[in-house]
């Protein structure tokens, strides 16, 4: 068996209700709590008002903020720049997976001087000395598995989409209940369904899997491949929202461990160019770059034996070809029936298409697509 390492992962509470725990997780670290969430979704379902109740009842003192959208450097400028004003001692999160970025960032920028901007990989000229204020993550999506996460992806629509990360900045909890995420609706349910399949799909085929994130993955995918239908055929009960939520949180342990293949090293330059969601991103393109890694395979007299193994999750009594044949097949099928978007009415166009051809990054992928291939990728879903 070849070496590999562990990155570090949250202290984990999983199961419906678990939300309950959190006064007394939060009060572990302080008393002063900057609660984030987003505008609108949490409150809507209620459950924003009795979290933040249930947090002053305990004894603490909470400073409301909000994220809209993905996360920009001048929101987690002027959070932080509030949070230091109060004083603040924990930062929690709870929301989707740009609620749960934002919070890392916050917790991240709080102890230290300047912009976020100078932090950013690619971006700043700073190192990040891995300083931050404990945080906690509750997701109310299934998707990205920020949860479970050390980076936070912050965005500039139309100049950047850039990472801040540091193994210190791993959520000090993740609290998943799967009860939050009863009501999300359909589109957001797809979107971050396919993103965690996209996760594990990814880290299972990538180069730097390892026996501790294949079993991770393959496990993900099995709870993911049995409930995203589910739900989208409207079975939104609490039992696949929480074989959705598990998928979701081994799937950021997974990309953590394993890296991440083509389809986010498209998601990321389409996201700085264009304002488009990032599970919608990866879900409309999950199939057409699974469809082209598998001909690249089979043309290059590859091995099929991973992709196969994933294939046989849905049917296990297929043959190598025939079970990637079959995954492709279901990706696609999924892509319609789950009314994923096409990338045209988000603004790419032909000339976008040739910038993010070159872009994109192939690392970890099990093959590498050439430009040409990877043009093609994307014109498939205009």
């Amino acid at each position: 068996m070849l070496p590999f390492r562990i990155e570090p992962i949250p202290r984990l509470r999983f199961g419906a209700g678990s939300r309950r725990e959190l006064p007394a997780l939060v009060a572990s670290f302080g008393r002063r709590v900057l609660f984030v969430t987003g505008r609108r979704s949490l409150e809507r379902r209620g459950h924003r008002e009795a979290l933040s109740s249930a947090l002053q009842t305990s004894g603490a003192e909470v400073l409301d903020a909000h994220i809209e959208g993905e996360p920009t450097p001048e929101t987690i400028d002027r959070l932080a720049g509030q949070g230091r004003s109060f004083g603040v001692e924990v930062v929690l999160a709870v929301g989707g997976g740009s609620v749960l970025d934002a919070g890392k960032a916050i917790a991240a920028i709080l102890p230290v001087e300047g912009s976020i901007v100078s932090y950013l990989e690619g971006v700043g000229d700073r190192a990040h000395p891995g300083v931050t204020l404990p945080m906690l993550a509750v997701p109310t999506t299934a998707g990205t598995g920020s949860e479970a996460t050390q980076n936070a992806v912050i965005t500039r629509v139309g100049v950047f989409k850039k990472s801040l990360r540091h193994p210190a900045f791993v959520p000090a909890y993740a609290v998943v209940d799967p009860e939050l995420a009863v009501g999300v609706p359909r589109p957001i349910t797809a979107a971050c369904g396919m993103d965690a399949l996209t996760q594990l799909l990814e880290g299972y085929l990538s180069t730097s899997a390892t026996p501790f994130t294949d079993a991770l993955a393959l496990d993900g995918l099995r709870a993911g491949f049995e409930a995203l239908p589910l739900l989208m055929a409207g079975a939104d009960t609490v039992e696949n929202r929480g074989k959705m939520a598990w998928a979701a949180f081994l799937s950021g342990i997974t990309l953590a461990q394993a890296g991440l293949g083509l389809v986010h090293g498209l998601a990321g330059p389409l996201g700085a160019a264009v304002d488009i969601p990032h599970g919608v991103a990866c879900g409309t393109l999950m199939a057409a770059t699974n469809e082209a890694t598998l001909s690249a395979l089979v043309q290059q007299g590859q091995s099929l034996e991973r992709m196969a193994r994933v294939g046989q999750v849905l049917r296990p009594e297929l043959d190598e070809e025939a079970a990637c044949e079959h995954l492709v097949a279901t990706l696609f099928a999924w892509t319609e029936a789950f009314d994923l978007p096409r990338l045209g009415p988000f603004g790419v166009d032909e000339a976008l298409i040739e910038r993010l051809s070159v872009q994109g990054a192939n690392r970890n992928s099990p093959i590498a697509l050439c430009d040409a291939h990877i043009a093609a990728v994307l014109r498939s879903r205009l």
